[in-house]
C-alpha cells in the first residue's frame, strides 16, 4: 500500500489525545458530505469491548472492523456519522496488522470514494492525498513517531482549545481527490 498515493484519502493525526482530531474530521465531513458521499474511518491501536449492538464486519485476534450505525452516541465514530458521513468504520488494530486490516476493509468498500481517516499510525502504511497533523497550542510534540509524522504532514494545524488555525476553505475535494489550496484561494 505504501508505494501508491491515495489521493481520495484525507488523513488526520495528532500529537496526542484530545487535541481536536475528531472535531476537525467532523467539520470536514460536515462541509464536504454536502457535495458527495464521504466514508469516515477511525483507527485505534486500543481494543475496546465490542457491544452487542455493534455491527462487526470482521474480528480476528489482531484487528476488529466495525461499521458504525449508532447516530445517538458520543463515540468518535458516531460523531462522524452524525456529521454526514455516508458510512463510518471503526478499526481496532494491533499496529503490526494495520495494513492487513485496512486491506480487508478496502476490499469490501468502494475504494475510490473520498475518505476522511483519523489514525495515528496510518501514515506508515500509505500516503494520503492530504495529511493533516493537529496539535494543541500549549503542547509540544514529544513522541519521536509523532515528530516524524509532523515532518511529513502537508499541514500542521494548531488548536487553541476553541478554534483551529486552519479554515475549511483551504481544502478542496475535486474528482474524488483531496487537495490543499494555495493560500485558501479557490
Amino acid at each position: 500500500m505504501t508505494n501508491s498515493i491515495y489521493s481520495n484519502i484525507l488523513l488526520i493525526a495528532g500529537d496526542g489525545q484530545n487535541v481536536g482530531k475528531t472535531t476537525l474530521a467532523c467539520n470536514i465531513i460536515n462541509k464536504f458530505s454536502r457535495q458527495q458521499d464521504i466514508i469516515a474511518i477511525k483507527i485505534s491501536p486500543h481494543f475496546h469491548k465490542v457491544t452487542e449492538d455493534a455491527k462487526v464486519l470482521v474480528q480476528t485476534e489482531n484487528y476488529i472492523i466495525l461499521e458504525e450505525t449508532d447516530l445517538s452516541s458520543k463515540k468518535d465514530s458516531s460523531l462522524m456519522l452524525q456529521s454526514g458521513a455516508a458510512k463510518v468504520f471503526f478499526i481496532m488494530v494491533n499496529d503490526n496488522f494495520l495494513n492487513a486490516a485496512l486491506q480487508h476493509l478496502f476490499d469490501s468498500i468502494e475504494i475510490n470514494t473520498p475518505m476522511v481517516i483519523e489514525s495515528g499510525g496510518l501514515r506508515k502504511v500509505l500516503q494520503p492525498g492530504v495529511f493533516l497533523f493537529v496539535r494543541m497550542l500549549c503542547c509540544r510534540v514529544k513522541n519521536l513517531d509523532k515528530i516524524e509524522y509532523s515532518k511529513v504532514a502537508d499541514k500542521i494545524i494548531t488548536n487553541n482549545g476553541h478554534n483551529f488555525d486552519f479554515g475549511l476553505n483551504e481544502l478542496k475535494l475535486e474528482n474524488n481527490e483531496w487537495k490543499l489550496q494555495q493560500n485558501g484561494s479557490a
